[in-house]
């Protein structure tokens, strides 16, 4: 752990009220059983009783059996945003805005990246919307895109919501029209949230561990695909230099886990090559466990600060995708598999 992360207390007192909201929050989050119970319900009605004692009770009380999945994805949205914003409302005023910025934009990272995925690979939209966070970006926007007949038609409907894409992405889906690689593009989204949250105190060095776990996520994805790194490392991490980086870039995908063993990435890159052959897929889970772990534990260490709302909002995110799929797959045949999948 970095020891200016410890170091740098901030302002305690101002997060007391929060840190106990927190408290009884946490409480309330969903446990296995209870995502178990609304996945394996017999049917839509049951799947909706089985939340209607939960802190979902509010916003699954306006749903009737017959739902559609827009129904399904605006309740859960709304579930997420209400209890977003108590917690934005109990955060220091000056911290605000850097929140709405970061935890709202980094779930709509994740969303468009899972979308061009999906249509890359020619994914159903049902499923793709099974994997979707609440984000800043309203649903019926991410709806369209995963709905869209190919990339160009999601980015044309991300860029009807956002007329302030950066240029960086023209590029980037010049690219995928010309190689039919989704890797510079989604590259490409990912410098330009970096560089937007960078300067996004008190959340930089959250933004330095992303950047981190970006950089090492593209160095595995450079090597399994043939690609040059340098070009696409983001500047700024917390943990790895450029330098670092690049004596890497050599090294065989199953030798890169191990030399980043003594990073606070390494434990879980280790887990993910031990199961034999490394995937895209496995890195960059591993990377999301790595950096809920470190989240998670400097709110342990600095409880009455920003990071204890970073970590109860990670698992509050999750929570929240895998009560939409559940919801979503109620009705459906095979769903207790499926389910499974998804609560994990």
């Amino acid at each position: 752990m970095n020891l200016d992360m410890l170091l740098s207390r901030g302002r305690p007192e101002s997060y007391a009220y929060m840190y106990g909201m927190l408290s009884g929050m946490n409480a309330r989050l969903l446990g296995r059983a209870e995502l178990e119970s609304v996945a394996s319900a017999g049917g839509v009605a049951d799947a909706i009783a089985s939340l209607e004692k939960t802190d979902y009770s509010a916003e699954v009380a306006s749903l009737s059996p017959a739902l559609s999945d827009s129904d399904v994805e605006r309740a859960i949205e709304r579930h997420f945003m209400r209890v977003y914003g108590e917690i934005l409302a109990a955060l220091p005023e000056d911290d605000r805005q850097a929140f709405d910025s970061v935890i709202l934009g980094e779930a709509d990272l994740k969303n468009i990246k899972t979308i061009l995925r999906g249509l890359h690979r020619s994914i159903p939209q049902s499923e793709i919307k099974l994997m979707l966070l609440s984000g800043g970006v309203p649903a019926g926007i991410t709806d369209r895109m995963a709905g869209a007949a190919g990339i160009d038609g999601a980015m044309t409907f991300l860029s009807a919501f956002w007329d302030d894409l950066p240029r960086e992405l023209d590029g980037g889906l010049a690219g995928y029209r010309k190689t039919g690689r989704l890797v510079p593009l989604e590259m490409a989204l990912d410098r330009s949230f970096m560089e937007r949250w960078l300067s996004r105190k008190p959340l930089e060095d959250y933004v330095k561990m992303k950047i981190d776990s970006l950089n090492v996520l593209n160095l595995f994805r450079c090597r399994l695909e043939g690609m040059p790194y340098a070009r696409h490392i983001i500047p700024g991490g917390l943990h790895l230099s450029i330098q670092t980086l690049m004596g890497l870039e050599t090294l065989p995908p199953g030798d890169i886990a191990a030399s980043l063993a003594a990073t606070p990435y390494g434990g879980r890159l280790t887990q993910a090559s031990a199961r034999g052959s490394i995937s895209v897929a496995l890195v960059e889970q591993a990377l999301e466990d790595s950096l809920e772990d470190e989240t998670g534990l400097m709110a342990m260490v600095r409880p009455l600060s920003v990071w204890s709302a970073l970590a109860f909002l990670q698992r509050k995110q999750r929570e929240s995708r895998q009560v939409r799929a559940a919801l979503l797959l109620s009705g459906r045949p095979r769903r207790k598999d499926a389910a499974r999948k998804i609560i994990g």
